[in-house]
């Protein structure tokens, strides 16, 4: 996940929202890095069982808490796929888009 193919089918949107991993009865600070209808770049400050396939549960600013698997890991961060993405997920990503046709 860390080359030169570009795997997403939706358009990923660059941003950095503070968020929180939710797992194992911890709450552990992460960053969300990009963001689509598929899924996110999350970068966590702990370290986390990464297992490929985990589902983790999410709570970010501006779009709300939602769970997303784990889909790969790589140097760049945590590559999660939102599989059952919430009403309130989908209205934040349609915040998000307009603000970046807004600053392109």
């Amino acid at each position: 996940m860390d080359g030169t193919t570009e795997r997403r089918r939706s358009t990923r949107y660059p941003v950095t929202l503070s968020a929180k991993i939710i797992c194992d009865a911890r709450t552990h600070r992460a960053a969300v890095l990009d963001v689509s209808a598929g899924g996110l770049l999350l970068s966590a400050s702990q370290r986390l069982d990464l297992t490929i396939g985990r589902t983790l549960d999410i709570d970010a600013t501006l779009i709300g808490r939602f769970e997303a698997r784990i889909v790969g890991v790589t140097h760049r961060g945590i590559h999660l796929a939102v599989e059952r993405m919430p009403a309130h997920y989908k209205q934040a990503l349609g915040k998000i888009s307009r603000l970046a046709r807004t600053w392109s």
